[in-house]
């Protein structure tokens, strides 16, 4: 058993050219793991100085965020994980769980000392591996140029929403709900590849700008407690195009992907699964996939919450309307996953609450919601 483990760690980059009697000098400190499909091999927030070669399987790595469980990647059979914390008594900073049943080999942080001092390719190696990781990472600066980004853009929707009736929790919820869909919908197999781990950040942030349009409303249709005529829905209408200029004037100075996936957002959030939304017209996958993941959370926000016309809706008269919407107002794939998973967004809905009632906004009924 030692040789075959002694084999399997001198076929790793991080350990070649490390003399065999090196690694059986440290087989003391080697544990062999067996675990099964969805056991916590360690946790976030965990003390643990481990160095973990995968022999056989796969593991997720997943992280808590502000609007829940994020997975970060996945780590297969022969690769490793746990090289940053072995030089440092810092937590473990993210959850890995076996993604099938999973045989790992764990090298402890005596045992790694012991090659550090003793083999000079090593410590090669493991620099080498620390430079590669740490250039797939941010960097303090650009996590905290981040940090600001995110404060100033929810800053910025906040500021256009205080015309609006709608509440910042309504700002709060939806763009957990995105985050949550936008997640769950990169796990299907169509999406591998198309939404990542920075399309479900962007989204979060990105959201809350959805009606940044509605300040090239009219306060008196903005405001407007009863329901609209044709003329000032016609108006209302226009907080989708009105939002897309303002990002076409951001991509004349700089044609970023972030502003693209806004403009976007906002151009095309009250489109339809079936055609019959607006200000285009657009049907099915015509319309941009962030898009109609935000048309499914500003919905379900909708109704679940008070309006001067109509009382919140249950958790269980909400899951009814969502169902007969799925394919009809909604992309029914995102539909399915959000009624799979329905806690996550009623959990959401709880941890923000609205601190008022909601006026309206001028919307004439609950399936405005559908419509606009």
């Amino acid at each position: 058993m030692n040789e075959q483990m002694v084999q399997f760690i001198l076929s790793h980059p991080l350990f070649s050219q490390i003399r065999p009697e090196s690694i059986m000098a440290i087989m003391s400190n080697v544990m062999v793991l067996q675990v099964k499909a969805g056991q916590v091999i360690m946790r976030e927030g965990d003390d643990d100085d481990g160095l973990y070669l995968i022999q056989r399987g796969s593991c997720f790595a997943r992280k808590r965020t502000e609007w829940g469980e994020r997975e970060l990647c996945i780590v297969k059979a022969p690769e490793l994980f746990g090289e940053m914390e072995i030089l440092s008594p810092s937590v473990r900073l993210a959850t890995i769980i076996a993604r099938e049943d999973t045989i790992l080999y764990r090298i402890d942080q005596a045992g790694v000392a012991r090659l550090v001092a003793t083999e000079n390719s090593f410590v090669r190696n493991l620099a080498r591996e620390l430079v590669q990781r740490i250039k797939t990472q941010d960097s303090v600066v650009s996590a905290e140029l981040y940090k600001s980004y995110r404060a100033l853009t929810f800053a910025l929707a906040n500021l256009t929403d205080s015309r609006d009736p709608e509440t910042g929790s309504h700002l709060a919820r939806t763009r957990s709900y995105c985050a949550i869909l936008a997640e769950l919908l990169s796990r299907q197999a169509r999406y591998k590849g198309i939404i990542n781990a920075d399309f479900v950040d962007n989204i979060y942030d990105l959201s809350p700008l959805h009606d940044i349009g509605k300040v090239a409303v009219p306060d008196v249709i903005l405001r407007k407690p009863q329901p609209l005529t044709i003329e000032e829905f016609e108006i209302m209408k226009n907080h989708t195009t009105a939002g897309a200029l303002a990002f076409d004037q951001a991509l004349h100075e700089s044609d970023n992907y972030l502003f693209r996936m806004g403009r976007r957002i906002c151009l095309s959030h009250h489109e339809r699964w079936n055609g019959l939304g607006y200000p285009q017209g657009l049907r099915g996958e015509e319309i941009p996939i962030e898009a109609r993941i935000m048309a499914l959370a500003d919905v379900y926000d909708a109704l679940l919450s008070k309006r001067v016309y109509k009382e919140a809706f249950s958790y269980g008269q909400a899951m009814f309307e969502i169902r007969r919407g799925a394919g009809n107002a909604f992309d029914p794939l995102l539909a399915e996953l959000m009624l799979a998973n329905i806690h996550d967004f009623e959990h959401v809905n709880e941890k923000y609450v609205d601190t008022g009632l909601d006026d309206g906004s001028g919307w004439p009924d609950l399936f405005s919601a559908f419509s606009v």
